[in-house]
């Protein structure tokens, strides 16, 4: 679902002060028997539902750990970090992460969402089943992880650090890689197309169990330039 700026200002505007503060409250506790059962501190939205999960858009969250969401909708939402926690068919589209993500991701929605230079971990589980479609990861930062079925469609991996990670049955169309790192990551099934590499750090990448041949990847260093100019001007 796509958003207009008003729609996400509306979102953010209705919800008052003193709940969001409250909610704030509890979920800074730290307490790891809310991750045993689902949505201890989500139980009802008082926006009711949208779409068949409860309708938690446009919250102001800081940061909070040892949670268990599940059928939750915090698109449009701010958050600070989310860590130790398990995050079940939970849309975040459209969200701000400021900081990062330590957590169990699985049939998630990150689209159009920005996580620039965040720290991702998956908590030693794989992030399975979660679109990134249009979102913004420049400078993502993450090691030894694993996706599984994940859509990096038309998503910004520009200066991602990703190093020791695997992808598999990953989409990569129209993903832009530009001076990424993935030293060390394999790709199993699809995998990006050879163009989409340009001047980025690929050593010891594997695809299908095949070493990648580095000669094939176009360095050109006034590409490099113009396009590192852009960034620095466009503010990314």
């Amino acid at each position: 679902m796509a958003f207009k700026k008003k729609e996400i200002e509306a979102l953010k505007n209705r919800w008052d002060e003193d709940y969001v503060a409250q909610l704030n409250k509890v979920l800074w506790k730290k307490d790891w028997r809310n991750r045993q059962d689902a949505n201890v501190n989500f139980h009802n939205s008082p926006f009711g539902e949208i779409s068949s999960k409860r309708d938690f858009r446009g919250l102001d969250l800081k940061c909070f750990s040892y949670q268990n969401l599940h059928n939750i909708d915090l698109s449009c939402s701010t958050i600070t970090s989310i860590t130790r926690s398990v995050l079940k068919d939970v849309r975040l589209d459209y969200t701000d992460i400021k900081s990062g993500i330590s957590s169990i991701l699985i049939d998630c929605s990150f689209e159009y969402a920005n996580l620039h230079k965040i720290g991702l971990n998956n908590d030693g589980e794989p992030i399975q089943n979660t679109s990134f479609y249009k979102a913004n990861l420049n400078k993502l930062v993450g090691r030894d992880l694993v996706f599984i079925n994940c859509n990096f469609n038309s998503a910004n991996l520009k200066r991602v650090d990703l190093r020791y990670c695997r992808f598999e049955n990953c989409t990569f169309i129209g993903t832009q890689f530009f001076m990424s790192t993935l030293i060390h990551c394999s790709f199993i099934g699809e995998a990006p197309q050879i163009e989409q590499l340009d001047n980025s750090s690929i050593e010891k990448m594997v695809i299908n169990g095949e070493p990648f041949d580095i000669s094939k990847v176009n360095r050109n260093e006034t590409k490099e330039l113009i396009e590192l100019a852009k960034d620095i001007i466009s503010g990314v």
